[in-house]
């Protein structure tokens, strides 16, 4: 009796071949499976393909690993690279029969990648869940812009974390920058204000930290109230600022409705000076966007000098925030299945069409802070559809003290 191919057992199958003969030929050339860098550092491969080999060994998905194989030109580069690192021959080859097993695959279960995609999409237990959220939070981004009267089009954050005025490298404190924007931000009733920012950090225990003031990233602003003014609509939005507690609370001030009174606002900070060594108080760096407004889009990006490429990538969480535990971040959790993803080095800074001149604001942190692109490593969460009240976050661990 012949035995009728499962394509599902096959899928799976192809992936763990694949992914063992690439990690087999990394180690045998003496490179990282975990570092998505470590082939472009190493063998001066395109960062976007290294990347990707790294991908297809990391990630359990059996279909999303296979999204990211190398075609047969890219796989073709990182075979000769390989083989004149003295990779022995017998990897080459296996690596070889791995991905012609794909092909194999397609050829027999689907007939082409467009048959396939629809197939090993339909057993891809990433996809199913991200769409199975995405549509529950559509539906309450809805409810709340109805309910709270707010709506923005994307909310945005972006963090830098970079060596001290006048240092190369990162040791024992930093400087950071951190830009914050609401995108298309229309009011659905009137006299509706609305919080824009609290400025407050915490240490891991959740207890108040006393920093130094913060400067505007734009000179033309004040340290209360940042505005980067070239990114903002014109006429500037209007706010109300309160102080209590050792928290400045920046308030949009009321104004039209709908689209007549739609606008933007893009606030830019520095930080100077701040402590990036591990201590009884604190063990963990934390970096958030706060969602507090019905949003359709929430990004939140990360860049890192180089010198701590070591503790990188950082992990990300979706808490909430009507009961966040700083201490056991794991009772204020909320389920998060879309993926962190890696930007690389941000030179040229990564196409954002979400954000408009995104790459003009990137340029203006570098020239600020007179450091440059391809010291950088970056780093993206973004979620269609938010919950709130939440905060979508990246940590790392510190280092410890030199």
């Amino acid at each position: 009796m012949t035995t009728v191919p499962h394509f599902a057992t096959d899928l799976d199958r192809v992936a763990r071949q694949i992914r063992a003969a690439l990690s087999s030929l990394m180690l045998a050339a003496g490179l990282d499976p975990s570092d998505p860098q470590s082939m472009a550092r190493r063998w001066g491969l395109n960062r976007q393909l290294s990347w990707k080999v790294v991908k297809v060994i990391q990630l359990r998905d059996a279909y999303v690993a296979l999204q990211h194989l190398p075609g047969n030109e890219g796989l073709g580069i990182i075979l000769k690279r390989a083989e004149q690192a003295g990779v022995a021959a017998a990897l080459l080859a296996q690596v070889r029969q791995a991905a012609g097993t794909f092909d194999e695959l397609i050829e027999t279960h689907c007939g082409d990648r467009a048959v396939f995609d629809i197939m090993g999409s339909g057993l891809s237990q990433v996809d199913q869940a991200l769409q199975q959220q995405e549509n529950q939070r559509k539906q309450f981004f809805l409810g709340a812009s109805s309910i709270w009267g707010a709506q923005a089009k994307v909310n945005f954050a972006s963090w830098y974390v970079g060596p001290t005025a006048g240092e190369t490298t990162i040791a024992g404190q930093v400087d950071l920058v951190n830009i914050k924007a609401w995108i298309g931000f229309r009011r659905l009733r009137e006299n509706l204000s609305w919080v824009m920012s609290r400025q407050m950090s915490r240490h891991d225990s959740g207890d108040s930290m006393a920093i130094g003031a913060p400067e505007a990233l734009d000179l033309r602003s004040s340290s209360d109230v940042p505005l980067l003014h070239d990114f903002c609509t014109d006429p500037v939005p209007q706010f109300s600022l309160r102080a209590e507690g050792g928290r400045t609370t920046v308030s949009l001030d009321p104004g039209p409705v709908g689209n007549a009174g739609q606008l933007s606002c893009v606030f830019g900070k520095i930080l100077r000076r701040m402590p990036h060594v591990r201590s009884e108080a604190d063990r963990l760096s934390r970096f958030m966007n706060y969602l507090n407004v019905p949003s359709e889009v929430a990004i939140v990006d990360l860049f890192v000098h180089k010198s701590i490429a070591d503790v990188m990538p950082p992990s990300v969480t979706l808490s909430s925030l009507i009961e966040l535990h700083e201490q056991d971040p794991e009772r204020s959790r909320l389920p998060l299945n879309d993926p962190l993803i890696e930007l690389g080095i941000p030179a040229p800074a990564p196409l954002t069409l979400e954000v408009p001149r995104y790459a003009e604001m990137f340029d203006l942190v570098m020239t600020r802070m007179n450091w440059a692109a391809e010291d950088f490593v970056g780093y993206r969460l973004k979620m269609n559809y938010p919950p709130l009240p939440a905060a979508l976050v990246m940590r790392y661990e510190l280092p410890e003290a030199p």
